[in-house]
């Protein structure tokens, strides 16, 4: 399926937001257990980490919310470097496209003034 430029746009820009949000969610969410552990435990274990219940009752839905965040990030993150570069590559030939088919309709030119007379064909000797 061939994407048109303004697609590929409309999905990176799609894929940045969904980032940015997915992002600042995780934040969010990574701050509020590291709150949460260390003002009920009075700080993270040092040696061994052991899931206490309190711990267990602190990570549950932030952990979850952490976790799908943390899995939106990477996602629409490689969602947007792969849109990108495909737009990039489309870009490119598109460019070689149009240099070719400006090459060609010069030779077509060139190739009608011949069949007409040749009288006007630039660098041509008469």
């Amino acid at each position: 399926m061939a994407l048109t430029t303004e697609q590929l746009r409309r999905y990176r820009k799609v894929f940045a937001w969904l980032f940015l949000i997915s992002a600042i969610l995780l934040a969010l969410s990574v701050a509020y257990v590291w709150f949460a552990v260390t003002t009920r435990q009075g700080g993270f274990p040092s040696s061994t980490i052991s899931i206490t219940p309190a711990i267990a009752e602190a990570i549950t839905l932030p952990f979850l919310v952490s976790v799908a965040s943390l899995l939106a990030s990477v996602v629409s993150l490689a969602g947007f470097f792969i849109t990108t570069t495909l737009a990039l590559r489309k870009d490119e030939r598109e460019q070689q496209q149009a240099a070719l088919d400006l090459e060609q309709k010069r030779l077509e030119i060139e190739k009608l003034r011949r069949e007409l007379g040749g009288k006007d064909v630039p660098g041509q000797d008469n």
